[in-house]
């Protein structure tokens, strides 16, 4: 048994910015989603930390303009998603053995 004491920061909520005209994190959102916007990204399946590229492609579409494609991701076949089950049960086998002071850590 480990007798130790742990002391964690108290959380705290993100700041809520109100993203009026003329702020700068109005400016900022405005060109974070002009630069998506003009770029087109691939989307692999990532199982364990690597990449998985099936060849089934699916478009990523803006919510308010279909026709403007944001980019493609990778559809899971059934070997992909017995690929993650199988995954994730050893994770939580490793997980499940490591001392709680170890779990408690990555808090």
């Amino acid at each position: 048994m480990n007798n130790s004491v742990y002391l964690f920061e108290k959380p705290k909520n993100e700041p809520v910015y109100s993203y009026a005209p003329g702020t700068p994190e109005r400016e900022a959102l405005k060109a974070a989603l002009d630069r998506q916007a003009a770029q087109e990204v691939e989307i692999p399946i990532i199982i364990g930390g690597k990449e998985y590229r099936t060849g089934d492609i699916g478009n990523v579409v803006m919510p308010h303009d279909h026709k403007h494609r944001l980019g493609t991701y990778h559809k899971a076949t059934e070997k992909e998603v017995q690929l993650a089950i199988d995954t994730a049960l050893k994770a939580r086998h490793d997980w499940s053995r490591l001392p709680w002071t170890e779990r408690a850590s990555i808090m």
